[in-house]
């Protein structure tokens, strides 16, 4: 793929409304190591989402498995919100229901870590969770830099330079 048709292929994934199959396109050409055997059969809802997030989450989907150069897998997901959303509270919904659906590997972290991130995940989530999240500015402001919490923790884990 030259650099025109990325820059195609980007824009009409990113600023297009969600298509599932262009997502899937994009991923295939970003990742070499994409196993779509590790794919779904089907969608997964109702009793496959946690009772927690049944009011908000309608589906959740594997399209495949991405193995990196050290044998670490990660799974490409698509999850599915019940009702349009900002861009925010979107974004932790998904967060909170894949932490809880795809938990770090506990056996790779130290007590202490898990403990950190699980705490981090449940302070966005009740912040979310509340009645007047969307209008509070403070708690929207705690909830990005939680998340900016957990994203220097995960590129350090990681191994990944930080952020500037």
């Amino acid at each position: 793929m030259d650099k025109k048709q990325a820059q195609t292929l980007i824009k009409k994934t990113f600023e297009s409304p969600f298509d599932k199959g262009r997502f899937n396109g994009f991923i295939k050409n970003l990742l070499n190591q994409f196993d779509e055997t590790k794919a779904f059969s089907r969608p997964m809802r109702g009793q496959f989402i946690r009772e927690a997030f049944r009011d908000s989450i309608t589906e959740f989907d594997r399209l495949g498995r991405f193995t990196d150069i050290d044998g670490k897998k990660i799974d490409i997901l698509t999850v599915c919100l019940q009702k349009e959303k900002s861009i925010e509270n979107a974004r932790t919904q998904q967060r909170n229901f894949i932490s809880n659906k795809y938990p770090f590997h506990r056996k790779l972290l130290k007590k202490s870590n898990q403990k950190e991130i699980t705490s981090l995940v449940e302070k966005i989530h009740t912040a979310a969770q509340s009645n007047d999240y969307l209008s509070n500015a403070e708690k929207q402001s705690k909830v990005k830099e939680y998340e900016r919490q957990i994203d220097r923790w995960c590129m350090s884990y990681m191994g990944l330079p930080k952020k500037k």
